[in-house]
């Protein structure tokens, strides 16, 4: 019988915990749609988003009696972060008239366009991986996107969220390529408490001209859901994401996120009683194909392009990993 040495087991055990770890944070994203919902039929989208990121802000400045803060890496996180206001505010915006399912999957067609910005921005050209995942993705897009059986001011709602999630879907793929840009110079605490603060700033411009929304009030109604979305969903889930994905393959964390839109539609059904129809059903599966073919590409020009020191390959960026 062959025996596994000490440091071969221990590190096959990191990479079960941190495999956990990201599954853990992936269903966290997906319960997030279901929690933006719910807010949302009470509260503004910026006073929700001003909530979620002035904890998470606070929660990370609280971090930096560990890690030293850096303005530079503080600053490097700006840009980025007004992209991802852009992603968060579009997307909870289309949240009012879409389902948290259709939401999610739609969220994770950011995936695809990543490539084809860092294309133009990192001179980073596409491989055929990718375009496969476009064209199963926009069969996928086209079966949500134009749902017949369902009532005409229905879909017409649903459509209208749709198009929404997709600009959002745009502005985090912009926020990923302009991470990647900027991460390697940069400290990634000091720079993600660079994003959550833009987020929280611009959410509190929009708010202050807004008739509908407190700055307190959400504090007051829904402490439980801010004290989620702010620090277990944004800070927390960073920081999770950050110190798992130095311990397991690439291959494994692009299968994990890809169980994000997954994640949103079990939670959808479950705890908001979303019904899914044959036909919407197999655009969530065809985009979901599509979200696996273009992290598995990502993962492989990773791995043989972008090789660490330890033998592990470049952590795969997201929209959480900020």
């Amino acid at each position: 019988m062959q025996y596994q040495s000490k440091p071969e087991t221990q590190k096959r055990t990191l990479t079960l915990l941190s495999d956990l770890g990201l599954l853990s944070v992936s269903a966290i994203w997906g319960a997030t749609f279901v929690t933006m919902k719910n807010l949302l039929a009470n509260f503004h989208v910026a006073e929700i988003l001003f909530g979620r990121f002035l904890v998470a802000a606070l929660f990370t400045l609280l971090l930096f009696s560990k890690s030293k803060f850096e303005l530079k890496s503080f600053q490097r996180g700006l840009l980025p972060g007004v992209f991802l206001f852009a992603g968060y505010f579009f997307q909870s915006w289309g949240l009012v008239f879409t389902t948290p399912a259709r939401s999610g999957f739609i969220t994770g067609l950011s995936v695809i366009l990543v490539p084809f910005i860092s294309w133009i921005i990192l001179k980073s050209k596409p491989s055929l991986h990718v375009y496969l995942g476009v064209v199963l993705s926009t069969l996928g897009l086209f079966l949500i996107l134009t749902p017949q059986e369902l009532a005409t001011n229905q879909s017409e709602s649903w459509l209208r969220g749709d198009i929404l999630t997709l600009l959002g879907a745009s502005a985090y793929a912009l926020q990923i390529v302009l991470v990647e840009k900027f991460a390697s110079k940069a400290n990634g605490l000091s720079m993600a408490f660079g994003e959550f603060s833009i987020v929280t700033v611009l959410s509190l411009s929009i708010l202050s001209n807004t008739t509908t929304g407190s700055i307190t009030t959400i504090f007051l109604a829904q402490p439980l859901a801010v004290i989620f979305l702010g620090i277990v969903a944004t800070a927390m889930a960073f920081i999770v994401q950050k110190i798992a994905q130095k311990h397991t393959p690439s291959t494994h964390v692009a299968l994990i996120f890809a169980s994000e839109p997954v994640f949103a539609a079990l939670f959808a059904s479950l705890l908001w009683g979303e019904k899914f129809t044959p036909r919407t059903i197999a655009g969530c599966v065809l985009i979901l194909g599509g979200i696996l073919s273009c992290e598995m590409s990502r993962t492989f020009i990773h791995r043989f392009q972008s090789l660490q020191p330890s033998g592990q390959t470049q952590a795969l960026q997201r929209k959480g990993d900020l």
